[in-house]
């Protein structure tokens, strides 16, 4: 290092990690090296277990239960974090250096009010002296959250999962610390909110000297926010180098297959050629037919219209899309149409039956049309039973086929999805996130339904397990004609899924039509303004 160059702010030496009991370790980290000098904004990237986490998560003494670490250091600001014991380190986290983690709903107090939350963290490190509620509402208003008197006094479970994660951000910067370190902190957000986030990381960047380690599968926000790429594979770093010259043109094999496997908005991959709206379908008339559903939700903090005046079709094998900001009603909307809840007015058609107003006991029957794909996969699963008994659930429940019919059907539905059949007798914990979302593919499809609808089913997963559900889900509707509703807030995945799509914004819709058409010549502004969000696309033309 030259006299000229400016020492580093962060120096990761030789860190070796493993996870295990006393008796048994299974290292996790061999041996990572890297450095970032102040104001410095570098992406780690990489598949799910590939180290990334692991490796964030050490550098400020936050391993999991199991977790250690067994060589190496970590030096900020001249001291080994390593070496430093409990105290001295929570006095480090927070104000010296923030977190933003990926799950809002396990990192935030679910008894207390958010702005008590953010106000906490401002009191920890004696910073709650006189004007803090307004340092709280500007942390909320800054963080891209709407009316941040009335998110101020609301619980977590009052909010949407992207406004939850806005509120982490909020509180990680609300000391202005030096080092960010943001572990996938827009991966349950929209395009235009993650925008806003990025945008207002990268003032702090610039106007405080803060440099920030961002943690990230999506390969567009690490190109598009960081100066350096670092791709690790296996507890290992592959690859290091300026973003520009990684994604152009890289140099590890590994690197070249994620860049594969990300998502375009200049191709259509999973349906070329294929068309849906045949003669037979339209004489059919539509599978799904939604007409003015409105939904307001009362809480303590006042009334809220989620869902108003919506309306929609959905084909048989078609897939439709709902898109729009956190917020914008469209999981609420799809509640509705799975009558998961009431609407307060409008009508949802399955197959001509209309199911608004139907008792539980006479909307049971067409739950069988009618399944789900949730987000995460690890919520979604029960840990005490087997793969095979979760598959196999919707028909005993229904009480369709004996028990050994049941089991031979989740057997064959576990090939379909490409799992082998051992998997059977395993609990979800024994498998990753990417295996488990093909287990819940597999139980939506036992009961043969007509509908599926995925909200947000492949935001959790990293490009390469990504690109695999999407191959599995397109592969399945060629075969069995089910119609899909995406609702996302990724729009390259929208643009390679969906034959038409829905945009939503503040509960009603603003723009409908061919995905082709609507993202090649949108029609409304706050369309283009989704568009022109998303990481290395050029903005929409008017």
């Amino acid at each position: 290092m030259s006299g000229t160059d400016p020492q580093p702010l962060l120096a990761v030496d030789d860190l070796k990690v493993s996870y295990g009991s006393r008796s048994h370790r299974t290292p996790a980290l061999h041996g990572v090296s890297f450095s970032m000098v102040p104001g410095e904004k570098i992406s780690i990237v990489g598949e799910s277990g590939s180290g990334k986490s692991t490796t964030a998560h050490a550098l400020i003494g936050l391993l999991p239960a199991g977790g250690r670490i067994d060589s190496g250091a970590v030096s900020f600001a001249g001291r080994d974090l390593t070496r430093l014991g409990d105290r001295a380190l929570r006095a480090v986290r927070g104000a010296e250096i923030g977190l933003i983690p990926q799950d809002p709903m396990t990192s935030l107090n679910p008894v207390r009010r958010i702005g008590k939350q953010v106000e906490e963290a401002l009191a920890v490190h004696g910073r709650a002296g006189r004007g803090v509620e307004r340092r709280v509402l500007e942390g909320l208003r800054d963080a891209g959250l709407p009316d941040p008197e009335r998110v101020a006094a609301q619980f977590p479970h009052e909010l949407s999962g992207g406004m939850r994660q806005r509120v982490l951000i909020a509180i990680a910067l609300a000391c202005s610390p030096r080092l960010v370190i943001a572990d996938e902190p827009t991966s349950a957000l929209d395009v235009t909110v993650q925008r806003q986030i990025l945008d207002h990381i990268d003032r702090v960047t610039a106007a405080e000297g803060t440099s920030m380690l961002l943690i990230t599968h999506d390969l567009g926000v690490a190109g598009d926010r960081t100066d350096r790429i670092i791709v690790m594979n296996e507890g290992e770093i592959v690859e290091d180098g300026p973003a520009d010259s990684v994604l152009g043109s890289p140099a590890d094999a590994y690197t070249k297959r994620l860049l594969a496997a990300a998502p375009s908005l200049s191709s259509r991959v999973l349906y070329s050629g294929q068309t849906v709206a045949t003669a037979e379908t339209a004489a059919a008339g539509p599978l799904v037919s939604v007409r003015a559903l409105r939904k307001e939700f009362h809480t303590a903090a006042g009334s809220h219209l989620a869902v108003d005046d919506v309306s929609f079709d959905i084909a048989a094998g078609e897939t439709l899309a709902i898109v729009g900001e956190s917020g914008s009603g469209k999981s609420t909307t799809a509640r509705l149409l799975l009558q998961l809840e009431k609407a307060d007015a409008g009508s949802v058609t399955l197959d001509g039956a209309e199911l608004t107003g139907l008792s539980a006991a006479r909307i049971r029957p067409h739950r069988l049309a009618m399944q789900m794909v949730y987000q995460s996969p690890y919520a979604s699963l029960s840990p005490r039973f087997s793969v095979g008994d979760i598959i196999s659930e919707p028909l005993r429940i229904h009480r369709i086929a004996s028990a050994a019919e049941r089991r031979r059907i989740a057997a064959s539905l576990l090939d379909q999805v490409a799992l082998p059949g051992s998997v059977l007798d395993r609990s979800p914990a024994e498998l990753s996130g990417g295996q488990r979302q093909r287990v819940a593919i597999a139980r939506a499809l036992a009961p043969q339904p007509k509908l599926i609808v995925c909200d947000e089913a492949v935001s959790a997963l990293d490009v390469s397990v990504q690109a695999q559900v999407l191959e599995l889900l397109a592969e399945i509707q060629r075969e069995r004609g089910v119609a899909y509703l995406f609702i996302s807030h990724d729009l390259a995945v929208v643009r390679q899924i969906a034959h038409r799509v829905v945009v939503m914004r503040r509960g009603r819709v603003v723009e409908q039509g061919d995905t082709e058409a609507t993202f090649a010549h949108p029609v409304d502004e706050y369309t283009r303004q989704l568009l022109d969000a998303i990481p290395g696309r050029q903005p929409v033309s008017t």
